[in-house]
C-alpha cells in the first residue's frame, strides 16, 4: 500500500483493493452500528447540556443587562414624552430595543427545551447522513472513498503481527459526522 508514497518506514505490503474492501467492511460492521452512533450522539447531548448549564451565570448577566436596558428605554421614552424629541434620542431607543431583542433570543436559545430540539434536529440530520453513507458504502469503492473522505480527513494504519503470525492493521481516524462541522466520534480499532 505504501508504494512510492514515503509514508511508511516498514516494508509491509497489502494490496490496495484488499485493504479498501476490508476497511469498508469494518466500517459498516463496527463503526456505523446503531449503538455506536447512539453512544456518540448521547455523549454529544450530555456535553451540550453541561455547556448550557454552565452558561447559567451568563444568563443571569444577560437578564441584568436586559433590566438595565429596559430602564434606559423607559428614561428615553420619558424624555420624548417631556418634549425632548430628537433623532439621537430615537436612535438610542432603536439601539436599546435591538439589544433587548438580541438578549431575548439568546435566553430563548439557551433554554433546555430549545437545546433538546436542536439536539433532536442534529440527531435526525446525522441519522439521515449515515443512511446515505451506508448506502454509498454498499456501492462501488471509488464512490465510497470519495464520500468517506468528506467524513474522515485522514486514516492512519498501524501494522501488527500477532503471535500466531496473523498480520493485522489497526485503523485510527477522526470521524466527522457533520461533514467538518464538528468531530463527534473518534474511531479506533478494526482488524484486517
Amino acid at each position: 500500500m505504501n508504494f512510492n508514497r514515503n509514508t511508511c518506514s516498514n516494508s509491509v505490503r497489502i494490496r490496495k483493493d484488499i485493504l479498501e474492501g476490508q476497511l469498508l467492511s469494518k466500517l459498516q460492521n463496527e463503526v456505523l452500528r446503531e449503538e455506536v452512533i447512539d453512544y456518540a450522539l448521547s455523549r454529544f447531548e450530555e456535553e451540550l447540556t453541561k455547556a448550557v448549564r454552565s452558561a447559567s451565570g451568563q444568563m443571569s448577566r444577560l437578564e441584568q443587562k436586559k433590566r438595565k436596558l429596559e430602564k434606559e428605554l423607559q428614561n428615553l421614552s420619558k424624555a420624548i414624552a417631556s418634549g425632548l424629541d430628537s433623532a439621537t434620542v430615537r436612535s438610542e431607543i432603536v439601539d436599546r430595543e435591538r439589544e433587548i431583542q438580541n438578549i431575548n433570543s439568546q435566553v430563548l436559545a439557551a433554554k433546555p427545551e430549545s437545546v433538546r430540539t436542536k439536539i433532536n434536529d442534529a440527531r435526525k440530520f446525522v441519522e439521515s447522513s449515515l443512511k446515505d453513507i451506508r448506502k454509498v458504502l454498499g456501492s462501488d469503492p471509488m464512490t465510497a472513498k470519495t464520500t468517506l473522505s468528506r467524513h474522515m480527513p485522514s486514516i492512519v494504519l498501524k501494522h501488527e503481527v500477532k503471535p500466531d503470525g496473523r498480520k493485522i492493521y489497526h485503523v485510527t481516524s477522526q470521524w466527522e459526522l457533520l461533514s467538518g462541522e464538528a468531530t463527534l466520534l473518534e474511531c479506533a480499532g478494526g482488524q484486517s
